[in-house]
Parts: structure tokens; C-alpha cells; sequence
């Protein structure tokens, strides 16, 4: 549990793995509804190659694209995006 919550979930693997041995089905049951917040391995529907609307329409062009997941921004070409909002991706990039 600890390895698959280090994938896929933004708090720690170590103290997911704790909580499951610890509370037993309920543990897994809670990491399961609660715990797994990153897109894991799994094929979605969101990921596709084409990008995704950031939803902020009229702000101009697109500056950012998240290489992971494919949302957009529409800020000033300056602006700095350290992680995507939409994945929590490290490979945003300006266009």
C-alpha cells in the first residue's frame, strides 16, 4: 500500500502504509475514497494528447501547457507554473 500511495497520492506512502496496517479493511477503504488524489498508471479519458481548457476564457492565448495531463493556462508568457493545478505535474511548459 505504502509503494502504490507514493504513486498516487500526494501525502506520504510511509504514513498511508502505517494507516492501513493499522486500521485493517477500514484503512484501505479510507486510502481508497480519500488518499488517492494523483491520476495513477490507470487509462483515463483526461488523457489524451490534445489539451484541455483551463476554463479562463477571454484571458488571451495559451502560455502554459502541462505536458502530463495536457490542461492550459492563459497567464502572461512570464509567469513561472511550478506544478499543474489539474495533476500536480512538474512538466508545465510555456508555448
Amino acid at each position: 500500500m505504502g509503494i502504490d500511495a507514493s504513486i498516487n497520492s500526494s501525502q506520504s506512502g510511509f504514513l498511508w502504509g502505517l494507516a492501513v496496517f493499522i486500521g485493517g479493511i477500514f484503512g484501505v477503504l479510507i486510502y481508497v475514497l480519500v488518499g488517492r488524489d494523483k491520476p495513477g498508471r490507470e487509462t483515463s479519458t483526461r488523457r489524451t494528447n490534445q489539451p484541455r481548457s483551463a476554463g479562463t476564457a477571454g484571458q488571451g492565448d495559451v502560455s502554459h501547457v502541462c505536458k502530463s495531463c495536457g490542461e492550459t493556462y492563459r497567464t502572461t508568457p512570464s509567469t513561472e507554473i511550478d506544478t499543474c493545478r489539474s495533476c500536480g505535474g512538474i512538466h508545465v511548459e510555456r508555448v
